[in-house]
């Protein structure tokens, strides 16, 4: 194993693979990896699911693992944490031009350049954990600060991808609890509203 002590590699290690998948076709074909089902999710239940995920993350960051890399070039439970992280820091800006304004496009994110930014690998676990938190508490209100009749209010990612307040709430929880099972975290329920 790739072993990134809390004393924090010297170096920075292997780079991962360059992410080439859209996440997005979760909403019509679900994921065969996760068994996250296709639909999507109303926001308070986003919330609600975001929460529940909180307690397998803030249990995966305590581990003595936290900070290893099962391989050289597969993130470890911390890195994960950190793109999970970024992604509740994005969530609520989305969210808020798609209430405020028709159809607007997304600005690129740019998630392998977010790694480099941010030194995911450096971050100590317990950073990752207080962080992680912070955020997905503040995502998880901006969720729950939509009201139904804007579920089906739209914006466009930056590569032309439409998708409803109701579909953006699926990817990003599917992002959450998917990476949570990356990180060698508990599988969630799925039942959800589609």
């Amino acid at each position: 194993m790739f072993d990134s002590s809390d004393s924090g590699p010297r170096n920075a290690p292997e780079p991962t693979p360059r992410e080439s998948r859209n996440w997005s076709i979760v909403i019509t074909s679900g994921c065969r990896e996760c068994g996250f089902e296709a639909g999507s999710i109303a926001p308070d239940e986003a919330a609600r699911r975001l929460r529940t995920a909180m307690l397998g993350w803030e249990t995966v960051l305590a581990g003595p693992t936290a900070r290893q890399r099962p391989a050289p070039q597969t993130w470890s439970p911390t890195e994960y944490a950190c793109h999970v992280r970024d992604l509740c820091r994005l969530l609520p800006a989305r969210l808020a031009v798609m209430v405020s304004f028709e159809d607007p496009q997304f600005e690129n994110w740019d998630q392998d350049e977010a790694v480099v930014r941010h030194a995911y690998w450096a971050v100590r676990a317990a950073e990752a954990a207080a962080d992680l938190r912070r955020w997905a508490a503040a995502a998880a209100s901006t969720l729950e600060a939509v009201i139904a009749d804007q579920m089906p209010r739209t914006g466009r990612r930056s590569d032309g991808t439409r998708m409803t307040i109701g579909e953006l709430c699926a990817t990003f929880v599917h992002e959450v609890e998917h990476h949570l099972q990356d990180a060698g975290g508990p599988r969630p329920g799925h039942s959800h509203i589609a």
